[in-house]
This record gives C-alpha cells, structure tokens and sequence, in this order.
C-alpha cells in the first residue's frame, strides 16, 4: 500500500479478476457438460496472476517506454497480456485444447478452424514472439534493459495453465515450437546466471521463459503421443 499507485492498482487487479471469469463463463456457455472444479481452478490462477500484475504493467509503461520504438514495444507486450486475459479464459470455460502455432499462422489449417481455437493459438504465437524477443535482447545485448515482467508474467501463466489442464492438441507441430522450446530453456537458465542469482528480476524474467518452455514442451509432447 506504499506504492504512490496502488489505488488505481487495486481497481485494475479488480477489473481484470472479473473479466477474466466473466470470459470463461462465457466460454462455459459452448460446453455441453459443466465445467469441472480443475477448470474454475485453472481460471483462478490465470485471474490472480493478471490480478496481480496488470496495474503495474500500466504504471511501468510510461517509465520504461523510451522514443516511439518503445512505446510500440511495451505497448505491445501489454496489449498480448490483455489478450491472453480474455482469451485463455474463454477456451478453458469451453474446454478448448490449446493448439499448436501453425493452427494461427497457416491459413490451410485456419480455414475452417474454431475461431477461439485461432485465436487462442495466435496468443501462444503472441506469446513466443514477445517473450522471445525479450529473451534474445537480454542474452545478446543486456546492458541497460528493463525486465518487463508485469506484462509478460500473465501472458505465460495462462498459456501454461491452459497446458497443464488438458492434453494440448498437438496437431501441426513443427520446428517453431521445437526452437522456441530450447532457446527459452536456455535463456530462462542463463539470463539469471550472467545477471548473478542476487537479481530478483532476472530469476523472475527466467521464470518467465521456463514456464512458455514448459507450455511449448506440452504441446510437443501431444503430438508424439499422437
């Protein structure tokens, strides 16, 4: 409560708790049976880690965002975050695998697809192509960058949830998901240890990075078993 924002924290953490199951209720209303305890639990914590981070995301905005360059940037990052506090949400309340990359990016398998199913993967998508970038920067080029966190942390919560909740449907794996998996394994390994493990931001960063790991390992694996 010593934060000089926390007001305007808590009415977002508040906003964003009820959209997001507001989102899975209404992703509920596709599914024949009721939706099972595991789920609501899953949406709990896809909704505490939102909650939890998205005011700050806004307030951080402002201070880590330099030039037009990184105003789109970070924008960006919080954009995805909202996003995937919607959609995620939404799939698990319809009980929605989550896809593969290809099912957003190749428009053969799209065509014809389930719009939340696109969509959620397009999230997946989203989400490897923000939390990588960030990883990519603070492996090859670390001095003077922010660990945007507060953003990334409920992008990779809910996609890893949606993972751990059900078999992912494994379906048009490729490459993507395969180079995607070890490059974030061996960021979320090596950024703290060249940051030194006193770094709390860098072992949260890193965190960040072994959860989208595991996800896109989930995914993976649903395809080996066929």
């Amino acid at each position: 409560m010593n934060h000089p924002h926390w007001v305007a924290h808590a009415v977002v953490g508040v906003a964003t708790v009820l959209a997001v199951f507001g989102a899975a209720l209404a992703g509920a209303r596709r599914r024949a049976e009721p939706v099972p305890t595991k789920d609501w639990i899953g949406v709990a914590l896809v909704a505490l880690a939102g909650g939890a981070t998205l005011g700050a995301a806004f307030s951080a905005l402002p201070l880590e965002s330099l030039g037009v360059l990184g105003w789109t940037r970070n924008g960006f990052f919080v954009l995805v975050a909202i996003a995937a506090l919607l959609i995620v949400p939404a799939a698990i309340g319809a009980g929605v695998r989550l896809p593969s990359l290809s099912l957003a990016l190749d428009g053969a398998r799209r065509r014809g697809a389930p719009l939340l199913a696109v969509a959620t993967s397009a999230v997946l998508s989203l989400a490897l192509l923000a939390i990588g970038e960030v990883a990519f920067e603070l492996v090859f080029d670390p001095r003077y960058k922010d660990f945007p966190y507060f953003p990334l942390t409920p992008i990779a919560v809910a996609v890893a949830v949606l993972a751990g909740l059900r078999r992912p449907d494994g379906a048009g794996t490729s490459l993507a998901e395969a180079f995607g998996l070890f490059g974030l394994l061996l960021a979320g390994l090596y950024i703290p240890l060249n940051e030194t493990l006193k770094n709390w931001q860098a072992l949260w960063f890193g965190l960040i990075c072994l959860t989208l790991a595991f996800t896109l390992w989930r995914v993976r694996a649903a395809r080996a078993r066929g």
